[in-house]
């Protein structure tokens, strides 16, 4: 079994009342995609949908991305609204009379199917997000991860150095991020950060675990 699934909490149940053992494997990244082109400019992505975030937090985070937007000429931002239209609204809301220049620099775009989203990822200079699923697949693409909450459930992130704790603060997310901007060398070792969340032979070492748990069962 794979991933974190409901079906995958049934299945383990059901196999555990039936006496079978049970091999989980966390699902982990799913592309194939080639390396991106080159993009003039820089860009960020950006994606916030959290409950916690929901109401003042989205509408602070959307005037910052706004801010930096409007101070850096090179910058453009990719936003995948989440299909709550309670998120999309409130992101859409907090935009209303932001200046022409600016909005077409911002891109506001329904939400991407997964290899599409990692795609745009690879191709960003930095993302700002909410998203657990992103934080690890900014680390395993090597894409810096700015976290849009005040505490993250991947604290491996923040220690590898791949990531920053932004928080909300409309202030501190535009201070932060230009910092990091106005930094390529920061942003370079955000880059060269070792992924925390695994190195690549998983698959090597789970199969090495199956076929043991099969030979020993053979005794």
């Amino acid at each position: 079994m794979e991933g974190d699934t409901t079906s995958t909490l049934a299945a383990a149940q059901a196999a555990f009342f039936a006496g079978v053992p049970v091999a989980h494997v966390e699902a982990g990244l799913r592309t194939r995609l080639p390396a991106p082109a080159v993009l003039g400019g820089r860009r960020l992505l950006v994606t916030a949908h959290r409950r916690e975030n929901w109401g003042p937090g989205l509408a602070r985070i959307a005037r910052a991305v706004a801010r930096l937007v409007a101070a850096h000429d090179d910058l453009s931002v990719l936003w995948p609204l989440h299909g709550n239209p309670a998120v999309a609204g409130a992101v859409r809301a907090a935009l209303v009379g932001v200046a022409p220049a600016v909005q077409q620099r911002l891109q506001l775009v329904p939400p991407l199917d997964y290899p599409t989203l990692l795609h745009h990822l690879r191709q960003a200079t930095l993302v700002l997000t909410d998203s657990g699923g992103l934080q690890e697949e900014g680390a395993a693409l090597s894409v810096p991860v700015a976290v849009l909450r005040a505490s993250t459930e991947r604290p491996e992130l923040i220690d590898s150095g791949g990531g920053v704790l932004l928080g909300t603060d409309e202030d501190r997310i535009v201070e932060l991020t230009s910092r990091l901007l106005a930094d390529p060398v920061a942003l370079g070792r955000m880059r060269d950060a070792i992924n925390p969340f695994g190195d690549g032979h998983a698959a090597e070492r789970i199969a090495a675990v199956l076929l043991g748990s099969a030979a020993q069962a053979a005794l």
